[in-house]
């Protein structure tokens, strides 16, 4: 049976990963699971065993998504956990991929996403992807995961086992019948941010009222945290204009090269105008502005609060704000999701839990 795991797993169990980060502080995460886990796995999977219940929070939430790769080694740990989950639910839940493709404008609408060709099934990702801000405002989230579901099982199956590549350009250059590397990173990669989104989605839940909070913690932003916080403001709205994962893949594709997301913005909007300015005070404290506009000054207010973009890694035992597309989530300690179109009552739920009373 045709694999990729082996030789990609090669060099997926270094101690630590260093990256840079956009504010140019270095994070080290430690994995997990190291290359015999990965292996042990893959064995288990190819003789029939289950896959461990964790693994799915694990691919999801603790792997480094950005760990540099290399021409040795082009997949790196998200990858190879992505590539064995894809093929564990092809294996195990097929009918998944029995879905018609009806979501607005997406391409081959109406196939069934079980018989689209491996450059078919390409181009539906990639349309999902562009689409995702608009499919996230408009259609039921119950669809939404129903289609990924099945695109991640269609993905699956095309890596069990040979398959016909129409496109020259996804086809291992070792055996025409084999999907190649950087499409099978560009695909995991795609899925694990949509299915992030779709996890804080699904989860999220409105904070606990508490009267009189929200008119006090708006009337807490001042005018010098507007000012202050003028350039946090310009780099969340082009992290809110990008398509998800478009900056994950454009670090994986110019490894080495990134230092942030203004690059990836000019990357795939050469035109692109960033906000003139930020709202003004009265705005932002009338409560109506958009969450992105009202983030910048709060995390001027409550730096303790750790930010995380949509292909970062939580900080473990602490507070985490998520920006994902044009959504604002707050992520408790206890890894309890808030959501709210009002981030004033998100920020009142860590205010209320954090601030001991004399």
């Amino acid at each position: 049976m045709m694999m990729t795991m082996e030789v990609a797993s090669e060099e997926i169990a270094s101690s630590s990963t260093c990256r840079e980060d956009d504010d140019d502080t270095i994070s080290i995460i430690k994995p997990t699971m190291n290359e015999k886990n990965i292996a042990s796995l893959n064995a288990a999977l190819e003789s029939g065993g289950d896959l461990p219940s964790a693994l799915w929070d694990e691919w999801l939430w603790q792997c480094d998504l950005a760990e540099p790769a290399s021409a040795d080694c082009m997949l790196n740990r998200m990858h190879l956990l992505g590539l064995l989950i894809s093929r564990y639910r092809a294996l195990r839940e097929p009918a998944l991929a029995n879905v018609c493709l009806s979501l607005p404008g997406i391409v081959n609408f109406h196939e069934n996403v079980a018989k689209l060709t491996p450059r078919q099934l390409k181009d539906v990702v990639d349309c999902i992807q562009v689409h995702w801000p608009n499919y996230a405002e408009s259609t039921p989230s119950e669809t939404l995961l129903e289609t990924v579901d099945a695109c991640l099982v269609r993905f699956g199956t095309l890596n069990l086992g040979p398959h016909l590549y129409e496109d020259v350009n996804m086809r291992d250059s070792s055996c025409e019948h084999r999907m190649n590397l950087p499409t099978i990173r560009r695909f995991v990669s795609i899925f694990c941010v949509l299915y992030r989104h779709l996890h804080l989605d699904h989860f999220a839940v409105e904070p606990e009222e508490i009267r009189g909070r929200e008119k006090v913690e708006y009337e807490l932003i001042q005018d010098f945290h507007v000012q202050a916080s003028q350039e946090i403001f310009y780099r969340l709205a082009m992290h809110s204009d990008l398509p998800p994962a478009a900056r994950l893949l454009y670090r994986q594709d110019f490894s080495g090269f990134y230092h942030c997301v203004s690059q990836v913005v000019y990357f795939h909007y050469p035109s692109y105008e960033r906000p003139e300015q930020q709202l003004s005070l009265q705005e932002l404290r009338a409560g109506t502005a958009s969450p992105v506009f009202t983030l910048a000054p709060v995390l001027e207010m409550y730096p303790e609060i750790h930010m995380c973009y949509e292909d970062d890694t939580p900080k473990e035992n602490a507070w985490n704000w998520f920006l994902m597309g044009k959504r604002v989530f707050l992520v408790k300690p206890d890894r309890t999701v808030l959501g709210s179109s009002n981030l004033m009552a998100l920020l009142g739920a860590f205010v209320a839990e954090t601030t001991t009373t004399a």
